[in-house]
């Protein structure tokens, strides 16, 4: 897949109607201020951040009435992200180019999603966390977003982020998921090259996925090998029960249970936490039921008169 570059606009001639409405547009979307909830006295968005990347405060289609003819002129407002200049008193107007990805993906213009995704692969590369909800912002664009979303985490490698959008874009699909758990454990064979966190989150996806346990010898040599983080996803005896995987002797059989909010998305870490519990209580469970078992029965004694 060949990285896209920021689209040639500039060669592009408006009308003068075309120009009004693209000053229009880019003059909304700089005052409509900062779009990350909690952000607060100008802090950088970074890992960890805390703030809302997925749920976009405004209804940009109604609010600016944005047509599919409006598409390209988002996509320029948001590639000024990379390039623009960022004043230390952080001014509303360096926001535009947030809205304008956000209010591609509320279009659904997915002729616009590859272009999205080479501007999140510029930003990773200048390790600007600012772009880390942009790959939510393509799957959010519905099925036709696929392809591509698939086209990048192939090019990209078991980047967390696209890994989280493809496991929202799955969505129950069979023919979606079958793609996404084939390219996971494609990732996974090649775990010796992958960095720790990713093997943690592909061995989840893997988990909760590949409801055949297909993949369970390829996740149960990762950890194995030690090149999964475990303090994301769990030590092997706790993480293959929990999915009711096989085991064959390979990795060591601990039962060390943690799950890590930082590493992982939103909806895949909620999950994650719905298993453990699941798991914890079932095992929790059977082992009163075992201790009911061997219990002698409670001794009966009469009442002295």
């Amino acid at each position: 897949m060949t990285t896209p570059t920021r689209p040639e606009t500039d060669e592009v001639e408006f009308t003068p109607e075309q120009m009004v409405r693209f000053k229009n547009i880019h003059e909304t979307l700089s005052g409509l201020g900062n779009p990350f909830a909690g952000h607060e006295h100008g802090e950088g968005c970074g890992e960890g951040c805390g703030h809302d990347h997925d749920a976009p405060a405004h209804d940009y289609v109604a609010l600016l009435q944005l047509t599919a003819e409006d598409a390209p002129s988002l996509l320029n407002i948001a590639w000024d992200w990379l390039d623009q200049e960022f004043p230390p008193d952080f001014p509303v107007w360096i926001f535009a180019p947030v809205h304008a990805w956000r209010a591609l993906a509320q279009l659904k213009a997915v002729d616009t999603a590859e272009e999205l995704l080479g501007l999140y692969e510029a930003l990773k590369e200048d390790d600007d966390e600012a772009g880390a909800e942009i790959p939510a912002q393509v799957a959010a664009m519905g099925p036709q977003a696929w392809p591509v979303l698939m086209g990048m985490l192939d090019h990209m490698g078991p980047d967390l982020n696209l890994l989280e959008a493809c496991y929202r874009a799955v969505d129950g699909d069979g023919e979606r998921r079958a793609q996404f758990v084939a390219l996971c454990a494609e990732f996974l064979s090649e775990h010796v090259n992958n960095e720790p966190d990713s093997n943690a989150a592909l061995a989840i996806l893997l988990g909760e996925l590949d409801s055949e346990k297909a993949h369970s010898l390829g996740i149960e040599q990762a950890f194995a090998a030690d090149t999964v983080n475990e303090a994301i996803c769990g030590a092997w005896g706790a993480f293959r029960e929990t999915y009711a995987i096989p085991a064959t002797g390979l990795a060591k059989d601990e039962r060390r249970v943690r799950w890590w909010r930082d590493a992982l998305g939103e909806s895949l870490y909620e999950r994650q936490l719905v298993r453990q519990r699941q798991h914890l209580n079932a095992r929790d469970k059977a082992k009163e039921e075992k201790a009911k078992v061997a219990a002698p029965p409670a001794k009966k004694y009469k009442k002295r008169k």
